[in-house]
């Protein structure tokens, strides 16, 4: 529950203020993708220092010069983790971190050579974060990718400024994406969006094939509020429209209840435009019309299948 990740990632903060850690420290994260990992992360945060992110799986050259360059006061194993959850004192006075300390470390894949160091500040994650968040509304997340991606760290910054759950899929492959969406649609709130985040690869993968594993990943992909693609250049073949012209909007009845991307519902009445180009989830029975058109600014109102005995 969201109680119980925050008593330990609070649990786990004091420890690492405990060995002096706080705003300006880097600490490494290696671990495997699990709630464990994403339970370091935030701790490192809640602790005021700099997380970096360590694919267990990193070849060893590339491990050596992460670790030389990075120069991590600590490294977050399993066997570390370990040793932090049975210290169970009391957090260490530290500075608070400020917008312009280091949030987070991460290293280039390294295509055009020696991989790159990148730092992000909290100001600017947070903001980044909230923007998408604004843009596109709040809703539950799928985490197809590691954190020791650009893209992954984004989805798992998101999560916790829209307070929502994110899904971790343990690696990616269509079946496995496929049965991810099932879970995180049913375990989302209900009429909460869900949203994803993928590379022009995995977006590839979608595309690319017509079996049927390739027919219930794009189903499943069509359950999806937003998906979004970045972290590496995208191919302009993945980007050719499917047709040219905008959509045609279609004509809104009096009681139409349209949902915009924001996830902020429209409800149609008297004065509404002729057309639409969003969802409708349902339409007001003609005699409750006149009852919603008296609601004022703020008013909370309650939606129920007509034929519902409870109504309220």
């Amino acid at each position: 529950t969201h109680r119980e990740f925050t008593d330990a990632a609070t649990q786990l903060a004091a420890a690492l203020t405990r060995r002096g850690i706080g705003p300006e420290s880097v600490v490494g994260v290696q671990l495997p993708r699990s709630t464990d990992q994403i339970l370091a992360l935030h701790s490192v945060i809640r602790a005021g220092g700099a997380f970096l992110p360590i694919d267990p799986a990193e070849p060893a050259d590339r491990l050596g010069h992460i670790l030389e360059v990075a120069a991590p006061d600590l490294v977050i194993t399993d066997t570390v983790l370990a040793e932090l959850r049975a210290d169970k004192g009391v957090a260490a006075a530290t500075t608070p971190p400020g917008p312009d300390t280091a949030a987070y470390v991460l290293f280039t894949s390294g295509s055009t050579g020696t991989p790159k160091r990148a730092m992000l500040t909290r100001g600017a994650l947070v903001a980044s974060a909230t923007a998408t968040h604004d843009r596109i509304g709040a809703g539950t997340w799928l985490l197809p990718l590691p954190p020791h991606h650009i893209a992954g760290t984004q989805v798992i910054v998101r999560s916790i400024v829209s307070g929502t759950t994110p899904t971790v899929l343990d690696a990616w492959s269509l079946e496995g994406f496929t049965k991810a969406t099932g879970l995180v649609a049913r375990n989302a709130p209900p009429f909460s969006p869900i949203h994803t985040s993928l590379v022009p690869t995995q977006l590839r993968d979608l595309l690319d094939g017509d079996d049927e594993t390739h027919t219930r990943a794009l189903a499943a992909a069509r359950r999806y509020r937003s998906i979004l693609v970045g972290g590496s250049a995208t191919p302009r073949a993945l980007l050719e429209r499917a047709r040219e012209g905008e959509l045609k909007s279609e004509g809104m009845v009096p009681g139409a209840l349209q949902v915009s991307p924001t996830g902020q519902p429209t409800l149609f009445l008297a004065d509404h435009p002729v057309t639409g180009g969003y969802p409708v989830i349902g339409v007001v029975v003609t005699a409750d019309i006149g009852r919603a058109a008296q609601a004022q600014p703020g008013q909370l109102l309650r939606f129920v299948l007509e034929g519902s005995t409870h109504h309220g």
